[in-house]
């Protein structure tokens, strides 16, 4: 739990999920975890499906975490939808720290994350290269 707190509170963008200081000390408190809009996969599960201009916001809020979070050596290595949370205007933040990892310019070997959304090619090479 300490290092998804230190994670945390090198991430600060606005993009990714942010750790107050009031809840530093709380990481599994869901009061503490949760933003107002609640999680993507929950709003993708009642649409079913997003049209094309929706997804390509998400999929922007996504990408501007992940270029800052790349331009500090860090890895986030559990994307789902289930770890981007909507905050009260709609935009998605990157959440759960608990597998990304800091590596500089080297790479990492562990395979981790949730099975179910990691490509076949991570799971039998074991590899997780950095852009």
């Amino acid at each position: 739990m300490f290092y998804a707190a230190s994670m945390l509170l090198v991430c600060q963008h606005p993009h990714c999920k942010n750790l107050s200081h009031r809840c530093a000390h709380m990481l599994t408190d869901k009061h503490c975890v949760m933003t107002a809009g609640g999680e993507l996969f929950h709003h993708l599960d009642l649409a079913g499906a997003f049209d094309e201009a929706t997804a390509m916001f998400y999929a922007a809020n996504v990408l501007l975490a992940l270029e800052h979070l790349h331009s500090r050596g860090l890895v986030y290595r559990d994307l789902k939808p289930e770890n981007l949370l909507l905050d009260a205007q709609g935009y998605c933040k990157v959440a759960d720290f608990g597998f990304a990892k800091k590596i500089g310019a080297d790479k990492t070997y562990t395979i981790c994350g949730t099975p179910d959304y990691q490509v076949w090619k991570i799971i039998h090479l074991g590899l997780h290269p950095k852009p």
